[in-house]
């Protein structure tokens, strides 16, 4: 059976976070849906495309990981363990959750995207997204204490010292 984490083990900085909005973005055109978004296994959001804007973000990542993990749990119990796809379908939309081990991709389409046209685009687009954003999460994220550029903080405090105290550093203020 596939396990999830139930701690958040992913560090992202800012480009790993502009890249995984590229790559949503990207999906959102390719497939026509109306939002997409990335959570990480334990429910924590990481990166959305689209009409998000009314979408309670932190619930929705937090339940897509939790359904993730009980179709992976339930499908272990059934001798399917690999579960790949889960597909909700409403009256007004589709929502297709694609889980991997550290993250859940989110598709939400309309209801009107016809079904075999919609699992033909996921089959096509899945492999692809996936190995990117597995990509993109591989990266050492920038550490901190580097400022602008990748200056560290010992190369900041060498050139305060270099050019001498402040003046007005001893006053009391």
């Amino acid at each position: 059976m596939q396990g999830y984490e139930s701690v958040s083990r992913l560090e992202i900085d800012r480009g790993m976070q502009e890249a995984l909005v590229r790559i949503l973005e990207r999906v959102r055109a390719e497939s026509r849906a109306r939002v997409v978004f990335l959570v990480e296994a334990c429910g924590r959001p990481l990166a959305v495309s689209g009409e998000a804007g009314s979408l309670p973000l932190d619930q929705l990542a937090s339940l897509a990981a939790s359904a993730a993990a009980a179709a992976s749990g339930l499908g272990g119990l059934v001798g399917e363990p690999g579960v790949t796809v889960l597909l909700q379908r409403g009256e007004q939309d589709v929502l297709r959750l694609i889980p991997d081990r550290d993250f859940v991709l989110g598709v939400v389409f309309g209801n009107d995207t016809p079904q075999g046209l919609e699992r033909l685009r996921a089959r096509l687009r899945k492999k692809r997204a996936v190995r990117d954003i597995r990509e993109v999460l591989a990266r050492e994220p920038e550490r901190p204490g580097q400022g602008l550029d990748g200056v560290g903080e010992a190369e900041i405090e060498a050139a305060l010292a270099s050019v001498g105290p402040d003046p007005g550093a001893d006053e009391p203020g």
